[in-house]
């Protein structure tokens, strides 16, 4: 069995390589007002498309408890 750590270290080594270690440390992002300008709205965006990206790596070194 792998420690934890291992995983742990991992994991961030992806996400810093995917750009999206971000996610981690901030808040969950409201979506913009309807009248918000461009940038906010692709940085919003960006941000929906990053957390995806983060949740499917966890998910993907996650292990079952058998």
């Amino acid at each position: 069995m792998v420690p934890i750590f291992l995983f742990r270290s991992v994991d961030f080594i992806i996400f810093f390589q995917d750009k999206v270690n971000y996610i981690i440390d901030v808040d969950i992002l409201l979506p913009p007002p309807e009248n918000a300008s461009s940038f906010i709205r692709k940085s919003y965006e960006k941000y929906i498309d990053d957390n995806r990206t983060t949740k499917e790596i966890m998910l993907t070194f996650m292990e079952s408890n058998k």
